[in-house]
């Protein structure tokens, strides 16, 4: 419950900047965060078990943040590119 307001801070600061402009002016960059986030999701789920993600809360809410910005960063990639073109 404590990362929430830090999440809140953070997103603010990134949209009252100029981060996100700069970001999703090129996409290869968020597809390799979207990337690496996938496979430290995937190492993650196949290490731990069930019952060691819920003893240890912390490794659980950073294995759904990874999720978050795995999913974030597909969603954006797919916004990014361009309509194809048809003849």
């Amino acid at each position: 419950m404590a990362v929430i307001p830090g999440l809140f801070l953070l997103g603010f600061a990134i949209g009252g900047s100029d981060f996100l402009r700069s970001v999703l002016n090129r996409p290869g960059r968020v597809a390799i965060a979207g990337g690496i986030a996938l496979i430290v999701e995937i190492v993650g789920f196949s290490v731990t078990d069930y019952t060691t993600r819920q003893i240890n809360q912390w490794i659980n809410a950073g294995l759904g943040l990874c999720m978050a910005l795995t999913s974030v960063s597909s969603l954006s990639c797919c916004s990014c590119a361009p309509p194809p073109r048809r003849s």
